[in-house]
């Protein structure tokens, strides 16, 4: 499935290097982006996206910062599906309640309101 193949490539762009304080730049993220667009046909691109950020979001909790999945959903393409992979993910993992309020703060304006009803009932 491509949505398996997108988690991978956070390991195959970033040359497996996993080692803390090392974290994807901007044009690795939009590498991951491109080739989740090469898929065919639509939710395969929606599926691969969701399943790059997933993978990202548990990555990031452990090694990065929580903007390394707000970048990778800042880009147009698939964006809706992106950030709603990315306010699910706090949904399901994350019952601290500062956590999900900084979450929804640090997304654009345009998924506050989606994100404040998912992560702040």
């Amino acid at each position: 499935m491509l949505g398996g193949q997108g988690k991978e490539f956070i390991g195959i762009v970033m040359g497996r290097n996993f080692t803390p304080g090392y974290e994807p730049n901007m044009n690795e993220l939009q590498t991951m982006r491109d080739w989740c667009l090469l898929a065919e046909p639509l939710d395969g691109r929606q599926y691969c996206i969701e399943s790059t950020v997933s993978s990202l979001y548990w990555v990031a909790n452990v090694l990065w910062r929580q903007h390394v999945i707000i970048a990778t959903c800042l880009q147009p393409e698939l964006a809706e599906h992106c950030w709603g992979q990315m306010i699910y993910n706090v949904s399901l993992y994350m019952d601290d309640k500062s956590y999900r309020t900084d979450v929804c703060s640090a997304v654009p304006e345009s998924v506050r309101d989606q994100c404040a009803q998912q992560l702040l009932p």
